[in-house]
C-alpha cells in the first residue's frame, strides 16, 4: 500500500472544501485494492492522507488528488511514484569458513536465502560481518576471501541486502 498526504487548496473559490478525490493511474488491480477503477475519495474536508491498496510491486502509478467544493472539483498536479516492496530478505545460512594457508586468507561462502515471498524484492548484496565489525559489502553472491591476521579469532556471519534493508546476522561460524 502506499499513503499519499497533500495539503488543502490555499485558495478554494469561496466555498468550503466537502472532500477529497483521488485517482490512480493505472488503477489498483489486486485483491485488497481501496480505488476501484482508480477512483477513491475521502469522507471530509479534515482528511489529508489517504492509504491506497492494492497496489502491485515494482509499478509505477500516478496519483492526482482533488478538492471538491460546491463548484465541482478541481484536481492538483500529478505525482508520480514507483512502488517497491517493503519485505526485507530472510536470513542467510550460517557461512563455512576454510583457511587457505597458502595465500594466508580465509574463504568465507554461504548461501543465499530462500525468497518465499514474492513481494521480496531482490538480493542486491551481503555484508560480511566479523562480530561487530560489518564492513565487508559483497555485491556477487557467495562467497569472499579475508585477510587473515595471526592471533585473531574470527566470528564471521552474513547479512544479506536488498532495495527494502537488510536481514538480520546470520548464525555465526567461528
Amino acid at each position: 500500500s502506499v499513503e499519499i498526504q497533500w495539503s488543502s487548496p490555499s485558495f478554494n473559490g469561496g466555498s468550503d472544501i466537502i472532500r477529497y478525490h483521488i485517482t490512480v493511474d493505472p488503477p489498483p488491480s489486486g485483491i485488497d485494492t481501496s480505488c476501484s477503477g482508480g477512483e477513491c475519495s475521502t469522507t471530509d474536508s479534515n482528511t489529508l492522507t489517504y492509504n491506497i491498496t492494492g497496489l502491485e510491486f515494482h509499478q509505477t502509478y500516478c496519483f492526482t488528488v482533488g478538492a471538491e467544493n460546491i463548484a465541482g472539483i478541481r484536481y492538483s498536479s500529478e505525482l508520480c511514484v514507483f512502488v517497491t516492496a517493503n519485505v526485507p530478505p530472510a536470513i542467510s545460512t550460517a557461512p563455512s569458513l576454510c583457511i587457505n594457508y597458502e595465500e594466508l586468507t580465509l574463504d568465507v561462502s554461504w548461501s543465499s536465502p530462500m525468497i518465499t515471498d514474492p513481494k521480496t524484492p531482490p538480493i542486491t548484496s551481503y555484508t560480511v560481518c566479523d562480530d561487530d565489525d560489518c564492513s565487508i559489502v559483497v555485491n556477487d553472491c557467495c562467497s569472499t576471501d579475508l585477510t587473515l591476521e595471526f592471533d585473531e579469532e574470527y566470528n564471521i556471519a552474513v547479512i544479506s541486502n536488498n532495495i527494502v534493508g537488510s536481514s538480520d546476522k546470520s548464525p555465526q561460524d567461528t
